[in-house]
């Protein structure tokens, strides 16, 4: 076979060119698409310089096939870029920076940057305006998230259903971060022990309800209120009491606390509730634990789930309840797509959180008891 005959197709299986032009792409496929298209279309124009026959046409047939992979790889990869760009602009109305978008993507500053810069030429509109160190979603922006947001974290779950969940694939949690460090500490403890293939996350309800959706997480363990239309399958574990924490004897309600942040969705039911029986949030933390140290250090009552108490071993002199104070309990839930439930290692995990964390509320009532109770 002389040389000149190896780009005939005649000589060359179409499934070993498809694999050649799939290592080459491998290897780098920016450089790889300008080298091949330049040589494609160098071949593409000397068949329309050359009068030849059919026969003689045959010789390239191999680089024009190499002319339609590089076509359909490159459409491909428009689409990826696109879907690319709806995530990060999504990721980014919610971190509103880009070195925080980057953190929660897994990517540099400079790759969201550049993400919403294809997705901005793409549609040709502005969708970000920078705010000193934030940055601005504009009415485009806003109108894009809108439309199509929703469904575009149902397609992505949609996608993650349709990959099997084998025996040792990893499993993801996305839990409420209390929980982790309070009742569900020893549940993990032993599913760890009989399945090692999972791993832990945590986040706020409404990023765990979205990661769940979307398939980012095959189960959630939400502390408070759920968002409304969530769609997914829950499990309502029980409503975790919340107790006062004071340096000081409290014999009444203090009309001054500090309280969890309650510009989060999923506790701000807490405010009309704080609100009615006359209490002022004089500060709002991220985290419970902080909250629980200015209340031992005299700073001011904190509101605190009963969990925090066993976290922290607070002694039980420093904990109070009262009766207006069950208004306020958060609801736990467990919730996963309703697909998910139907894969046996998930279920078997889900129902054994479910009724550990049940028989948890039994020693939640007995250290309710062991609190100072005032009427």
């Amino acid at each position: 076979m002389e040389y000149e005959n190896v780009l005939d197709l005649r000589y060359v299986d179409s499934a070993l060119a498809s694999a050649f032009v799939d290592v080459m792409y491998s290897i780098d496929k920016t450089a790889c698409f300008f080298l091949l298209l330049l040589f494609a279309l160098s071949i593409m124009k000397k068949l329309c310089q050359e009068k030849t026959n059919t026969a003689q046409q045959d010789k390239y047939l191999f680089q024009r096939f190499l002319l339609v992979k590089v076509k359909r790889h490159w459409r491909k990869k428009a689409k990826t870029m696109l879907l690319e760009g709806i995530e990060t602009l999504l990721v980014l109305s919610k971190t509103k920076t880009m070195s925080r978008a980057g953190s929660h993507l897994y990517i540099s500053q400079s790759a969201v940057s550049k993400r919403i810069a294809n997705l901005e030429r793409k549609l040709g509109k502005k969708l970000i305006l920078p705010d000193g160190r934030n940055i601005q979603l504009t009415r485009d922006a806003q109108n894009l998230i809108e439309s199509i947001g929703p469904t575009f974290n149902e397609l992505r779950g949609l996608i993650n259903e349709q990959q099997l969940i084998e025996q040792h694939s990893t499993l993801k949690f996305d839990c409420s971060e209390t929980l982790v460090s309070g009742l569900l500490t020893n549940v993990f403890r032993v599913l760890f022990s009989r399945d090692p293939n999972f791993k832990i996350s945590t986040n706020h309800t409404p990023r765990i309800v979205e990661n769940v959706k979307s398939g980012r997480a095959h189960v959630g363990v939400c502390a408070g209120y759920l968002p409304p239309q969530h769609g997914l399958m829950t499990f309502h574990l029980f409503d975790e009491p919340s107790i006062l924490i004071s340096d000081q004897k409290l014999t009444k309600l203090p009309s001054k606390i500090i309280t969890n942040d309650l510009s989060n969705p999923a506790y701000s039911y807490q405010l009309n509730k704080l609100t009615t029986l006359g209490i002022v949030p004089i500060m709002e933390m991220d985290s419970y634990i902080a909250s629980a140290k200015l209340a031992l250090a005299g700073v001011a009552p904190a509101l605190v789930p009963v969990s925090i108490i066993n976290v922290l071993k607070i002694d039980p002199s420093f904990c109070f309840y009262f009766k207006p104070l069950k208004s306020l309990a958060r609801p736990l839930h467990i919730c996963l797509r309703h697909s998910s439930y139907k894969n046996g290692r998930i279920k078997t995990l889900a129902d054994y959180i479910t009724d550990s964390v049940k028989s948890d509320s039994d020693n939640t009532i007995k250290l309710i008891r062991a609190i100072t109770v005032s009427t």
